[in-house]
């Protein structure tokens, strides 16, 4: 049995363990994966397709809209190194990061607090980053009266899901601020998280730059309250065990992203920035949120709203 018909043999029987409330949500990432594996059969004929390689995506929004952003990621990647590659996501972060530890993914994007936790499992190495910071920031609806951090006392926040960089890094922030008692409502996504202002749910909503820039492309009236403090960008790590020269081609193809003009498609629709070559010491500095679950964020200086 090829490797493509056992990962898709494993997504169906994980799909029938599932849990009801979380059928539908998995049920589309096991779509997600059949569609890419049923029309991999139609591909050029310098594509090698019996061992797809597995690239890995953060479920940072819903299966649908995420396979969209990255089929030109994909498509690029595939025929720049002459080979299949199969997006793989998950219902939540909890199971994607598993997944990653267990060594699932042959290519790994994934947040940047994320990177460490898939560094410390030893199967993978740092290849890329953001060449621009990443960049939380705190919407709101483009009618609302609000202004300033100071006006969210007491007010909702909508947020990614709380082990998200951007959740953790703005609970950081807004305490050290001490705003007074803002709830927090959690929500699966980041598009979810920002399209809780429009429909009156939350006073404001947390969530990337990069991402608000794709809202307003879209249409949706939103307006930045407050831009944090930029921290290290997503990062993208390939497994040890791939062969060196394909995790060298991997790696001249996102850094060549913006020399070509299918790269620069790959931009453009992708919404997020290009990549450069990173290093690990980059994230080092994001350890402390790695203790999510049980610890208090870390601490900082005070600063003005």
């Amino acid at each position: 049995m090829s490797r493509s018909l056992k990962i898709l043999k494993n997504s169906f029987r994980n799909l029938l363990t599932l849990k009801r409330k979380t059928l539908v949500t998995s049920a589309a990432v096991f779509c997600l994966f059949f569609h890419q594996f049923a029309n991999s059969n139609e591909h050029d004929p310098l594509i090698e397709t019996e061992n797809p390689l597995i690239l890995g995506v953060l479920p940072y929004t819903l299966p649908g809209p995420l396979l969209k952003r990255f089929s030109n990621f994909r498509n690029y990647l595939k025929e720049q190194l002459g080979q299949e590659i199969l997006i793989s996501t998950t219902a939540n972060y909890k199971k994607f990061i598993k997944n990653t530890a267990s060594r699932q993914y042959d290519i790994v994007w994934t947040a940047p607090h994320f990177v460490l936790l898939a560094l410390d499992s030893g199967h993978y190495e740092i290849s890329s980053t953001w060449k621009r910071p990443l960049e939380t920031v705190l919407v709101t609806n483009k009618m609302s009266p609000i202004l300033s951090l100071k006006q969210l006392a007491r007010q909702t926040i909508s947020t990614p899901p709380a082990s998200a960089i951007v959740t953790l890094y703005a609970k950081h922030h807004l305490q050290n601020l001490q705003i007074d008692s803002p709830e927090f409502k959690e929500y699966k996504g980041h598009d979810a998280s920002y399209m809780a202002t429009i429909t009156g749910s939350a006073a404001a909503a947390v969530t990337e730059y990069s991402v608000y820039e794709q809202a307003i492309k879209k249409g949706v009236p939103l307006r930045i309250i407050k831009r944090l403090p930029s921290i290290p960008g997503i990062g993208i790590l390939l497994a040890k065990d791939l062969p060196q020269e394909t995790r060298q081609r991997i790696k001249k193809a996102l850094h060549n992203l913006n020399k070509n003009i299918k790269g620069q498609q790959v931009i453009d629709t992708h919404g997020f920035p290009d990549y450069r070559a990173a290093n690990a010491d980059e994230f080092k500095i994001l350890r402390p949120f790695l203790d999510f679950y049980s610890k208090p964020a870390p601490p900082a200086q005070k600063e003005t709203p």
